[in-house]
């Protein structure tokens, strides 16, 4: 069963002020998965249990789940290596982990078919690191495996950490190794001997993956990293923007500024751009009126900035719209039109950075697709084509530049922009509104906060990928 097939690095752990960290690779001290979780999470359900049963009494609570918890993790890592697990005190606490561990050996380790580490060390430098349980094929799958017990079988909606912290370590994982781990699997017993397996898989993980990724974004918004600046500076970081006159660009555009970075504005609407570098100001921004569709304007764009900044370091690829529309009513010209925008505006925005990076061999791309571009459904077989484009431009463009430019991708979901008034099919946005898209959406800020995230990766780092959706969508 044990297969090592990858070596794991013995993290050196830290605790400063009762907080768990972790040295990367550079030295620097980065939180734990759990320490992420903890700091961003709702507490208000534990806070006022503690308040009703007291503090001491919760105390012994915890003392006594941790006990059992550790005795019994003991006890698998030392089944599945092959050696003697049977070792517990003799006392309540000890007999009670015995017949825990021994449901879970006799009953709910059956579907691990291999095991390649035990306890391993995941790090993402500059980010976050933990230990995972158990890493290896779970039903034929390559998947994070977490042993929990509890008191009582928890409903799955309560333990939604546990996958996000599942997801945390696949995506390190994923960083590390160059897998593909998409699946988490919780096997829980409790005192009862009761026995449940809760599974995440390929839809779900993306979701939990996004989740995880949000938690990161709102620890870093109040925290640093023991040894260096919270991830990377971007003060003085010349950004070109497409799209920038509302939605997620314009929102961006602001949060790059108060972090110090310079923008670079590119979009149709003279006015809205007029007022939004008055907003900025002229040192801190820039802006040309700019079809993304026209080549020509695209390099102007990009030509002016340079000249006013002196270099450009990052491209957000932003523009974008979305005339839904089934196929049978024959939209040509709106099907012309987002190949146009949401295809050849990509092409040209990289075009006109991509020389100039590279001369520099340094320099990041963003480029924003939606969930449309994972997932088709009636009304959107064009515009996900083209968004399923610009996904496969992403990758072929990550996979050519490697070494010199860091690619990422954002699928988002539902947010507050003005995008769906580019739909001109009133059936089709009809059909959307009953779906309640527009009550659920969330502030296009979330997104922006997302394209920040992604550019303060250190260098030798890529987010490749963000899918974002507010919580409440399901598709």
């Amino acid at each position: 069963m044990i297969n090592n097939k990858y070596t794991y690095p013995e993290l050196i752990r830290v605790e400063k002020n009762d907080v768990r960290y972790y040295q990367d690779s550079k030295e620097n001290l980065v939180p734990s998965v759990t320490t992420i979780l903890s700091a961003t999470g709702d507490h208000s359900g534990i806070d006022a249990w503690k308040r009703r049963v007291g503090p001491k009494t919760a105390k012994e609570v915890v003392l006594e789940a941790t006990t059992i918890g550790t005795a019994v993790h003991l006890a698998i890592e030392n089944y599945l290596n092959g050696v003697e697990w049977q070792d517990f005190s003799e006392d309540r606490l000890g007999l009670m982990a015995h017949q825990i561990a021994k449901r879970f050996v006799d009953d709910c380790l059956v579907d691990i078919e291999e095991v390649w580490g035990l306890e391993s060390g995941l790090v993402v430098d500059g980010l976050y690191a933990g230990t995972a349980d158990c890493i290896g094929v779970f039903k034929g799958r390559p998947t994070i495996i977490d042993f929990k017990t509890a008191k009582k079988i928890k409903r799955k909606d309560w333990i939604e950490d546990y996958f996000l912290q599942g997801a945390a370590y696949a995506n390190a994982h994923n960083v590390m190794y160059e897998t593909n781990i998409d699946s988490i699997a919780i096997l829980m017993v409790d005192r009862d001997l009761l026995f449940k397996e809760f599974l995440v898989e390929k839809k779900e993980f993306d979701s939990f993956t996004g989740r995880w990724k949000q938690r990161i974004i709102e620890y870093y918004k109040t925290h640093e990293i023991l040894g260096r600046e919270s991830m990377n500076d971007l003060k003085d970081r010349v950004v070109m923007i497409t799209g920038a006159s509302s939605g997620f660009g314009r929102e961006a555009a602001r949060m790059l500024v108060s972090h110090g970075a310079k923008v670079i504005l590119g979009a149709r609407r003279e006015e809205k751009l007029k007022e939004l570098c008055a907003e900025l100001g002229s040192d801190a921004s820039t802006y040309m009126v700019t079809d993304v569709t026209s080549k020509e304007q695209m390099h102007a764009l990009a030509q002016h900035g340079i000249k006013t900044f002196g270099r450009i370091d990052s491209l957000v690829n932003n523009a974008g719209i979305m005339p839904l529309s089934l196929i049978k009513k024959g939209r040509t010209d709106e099907w012309d039109q987002m190949i146009d925008v949401n295809i050849k505006g990509v092409l040209y925005g990289i075009d006109s950075v991509y020389a100039h990076m590279l001369e520099r061999e340094s320099g990041q791309i963003i480029n924003i697709s939606s969930v449309a571009g994972k997932r088709v459904m009636p009304g959107s077989a064009v515009y996900s084509g083209t968004k399923y484009a610009v996904r496969a431009i992403s990758e072929g463009l990550r996979v050519e530049s490697a070494g010199k430019i860091q690619v990422t991708c954002i699928y988002p979901g539902a947010f507050t922009t003005e995008l769906a008034f580019t739909i001109k099919d009133e059936s089709m946005m009809e059909a959307l509104m009953s779906r309640g898209l527009g009550a659920i959406a969330q502030p296009a800020e979330r997104v922006a906060e997302s394209i920040v995230y992604a550019l303060q990766q250190d260098p030798g780092v890529s987010v490749n990928e963000i899918v974002i959706r507010p919580t409440a969508q399901d598709t």
